[in-house]
């Protein structure tokens, strides 16, 4: 194996010390952060965006454009409210996608510990 064959095959091994190091990494938010993403998230305004881009799905292309030429300024907030709905939807993911890379780093870390005690 060359050179550049054991490095990219090295590169796909997750070292002890890299465990380690993850392993002592401390928490990504606070108890009063989380409080007020949770609020953000499940709040009121954040459940009417997310009713009103499910209402937009219920409507043809067509008669979506039918509403923007009757009236712009109802065209104009939808799309606002629906640009929103977008926005809440990347952050929660965003923030699904942490929590499930941490989770994954605790498997991880709890298979080498229950293999080296086996």
């Amino acid at each position: 194996m060359n050179n550049q064959a054991q490095q990219n095959q090295n590169d796909d091994v997750i070292t002890d010390e890299f465990l380690d190091s993850l392993y002592e990494k401390g928490p990504e938010i606070t108890e009063e952060q989380m409080i007020k993403i949770e609020v953000n998230i499940g709040g009121k305004s954040a459940g009417m965006r997310r009713r009103l881009a499910l209402a937009v799905l219920t409507k043809s292309i067509k008669e979506l454009c039918e509403v923007g030429e009757k009236d712009p300024s109802i065209h104009a907030e939808m799309r606002e409210q629906v640009e929103a709905a977008f926005e809440d939807a990347k952050a929660t993911l965003e923030l699904a996608q942490a929590a499930h890379m941490r989770m994954q780093i605790v498997d991880c870390h709890i298979q080498v510990v229950l293999e080296s005690a086996a």
